[in-house]
């Protein structure tokens, strides 16, 4: 599994524990557990269900050095509460491996066929998939590594797996404006385009640089037929580069990087700050409903 991304720079994802004075670690039934992992580490966020409020917001790196097993085994040792029955486990993978099938043309006898249109399933990655993923008529098609599934089935054979994808799939509320929302991952970042209410299309790119990044989020709007110039965009995530992602407003319509959720979620006082920089982890949950 390491190997598959042994060429690309892995980031640093910075250390982060916030955790509200009201959370009780035997009240686990009543609160939903959102996870994302990728190759620079994981983070976990919780939602009290009872007030709809996010209380719990914790990254972890992992080292070149550790496997997942070290990591979630570490994790383990430090929150033994996330082996709690949880009212409902969300777990993704940030990975490039994805595709958004429309729903009359998707079967799933016919996934993996349909998935290597795309992709070629990689060595030690399973597929799934999410059905009306986030209230579109599309189903998502998406890999991720066997050992990870394996790991969170056995803490939580319930879980419900998803891309980080799902959250920017959601119609934006803004009327008819066409607006690309990108969401960073270190130096990996996902993008999804609409047209109004609209989907237009989604993609998956790793940058080295901020004109990297210009250079993609051009190329793709072209590819689906749109001037640049009439996009807007919304930025998301964590990653070195955007502190001077700012030069993006000579080419697009207008760039924002303060999260618009699609539905209202409060968050306690240390999360607040959080929105944009975890916006794909807090949406989660809100993908499956």
């Amino acid at each position: 599994m390491e190997a598959l991304y042994q060429t690309r720079q892995i980031g640093m994802l910075k250390p982060l524990k916030l955790i509200d004075e009201s959370f009780d670690r035997d009240r686990t039934g009543s609160y939903d557990l959102s996870v994302t992992i990728s190759i620079n580490g994981f983070s976990f966020a919780v939602l009290d269900t009872l007030r709809n409020t996010f209380i719990v917001l914790v990254s972890t790196p992992k080292s070149e050095q550790q496997d997942f097993e070290e990591l979630f085994n570490q994790a383990m040792v430090d929150y033994p509460w996330l082996a709690g029955s949880f009212k409902h486990v969300y777990l993704s993978f940030f990975s490039p491996y994805f595709t958004p099938v429309p729903g009359k043309f998707f079967s799933e006898q016919k996934a993996r066929q349909l998935f290597e249109l795309v992709h070629p399933l990689p060595d030690g990655f399973e597929l799934h998939f999410t059905p009306n993923c986030n209230h579109t008529d599309a189903t998502l098609l998406f890999a991720l590594p066997n050992s990870v599934a394996n790991w969170w089935l056995k803490l939580h054979p319930k879980a419900s797996f998803l891309h980080p994808i799902a959250p920017l799939l959601s119609s934006p509320a803004a009327g008819s404006n066409v607006l690309l929302s990108v969401d960073f991952n270190e130096n990996d970042f996902l993008v999804a385009l609409h047209d109004g209410m609209k989907f237009a299309g989604a993609n998956a790119y790793t940058g080295r640089h901020p004109n990297d990044v210009i250079y993609y989020l051009l190329a793709f709007c072209k590819e689906l037929g749109y001037d640049s110039r009439n996009v807007k965009v919304s930025i998301t995530g964590h990653s070195p580069m955007l502190a001077e992602l700012n030069m993006l407003d000579g080419y697009f319509d207008r760039v924002s990087s303060i999260a618009q959720y699609p539905k209202v979620m409060l968050f306690s006082y240390q999360l607040i700050s959080h929105r944009s920089e975890y916006f794909s982890l807090f949406n989660l949950g809100a993908s499956c409903e």
